[in-house]
């Protein structure tokens, strides 16, 4: 089974009020005995707003990308498509994560 989440992001800054509305995150794994629960999902991302140390988007694709093949215990990818206040841009980040890496949430 071929797992896909896709996250509507909300406003994670409370300053620059980004990333803009339209902006999505998505996550992919194969699922295996564990699987992300859709609640416990969106409160994570909900977690992450006014992050005192998570304040970038690149930053935070990787930080999901992390956390999320730690809870698995498998390969993730992450990514996401970013539309941004305050300048004319959008961005594409894509993290892959072999879960060799430690979860810092």
């Amino acid at each position: 089974m071929r797992v896909e989440h896709r996250v509507d992001l909300p406003e994670l800054c409370p300053y620059s009020h980004n990333p803009a509305k339209g902006s999505h995150l998505w996550i992919r794994y194969q699922g295996g005995e564990q699987l992300l629960e859709l609640f416990a999902l969106e409160q994570y991302i909900l977690g992450f707003h006014g992050h005192t140390i998570v304040r970038d988007m690149e930053y935070f694709v990787q930080e999901v990308a992390i956390d999320c093949s730690a809870a698995l215990g498998t390969t993730v990818e992450v990514f996401a498509e970013l539309e941004f206040n305050g300048v004319a841009q959008g961005q594409r980040v894509t993290v892959v994560c072999d879960g060799s890496y430690e979860a810092t949430n």
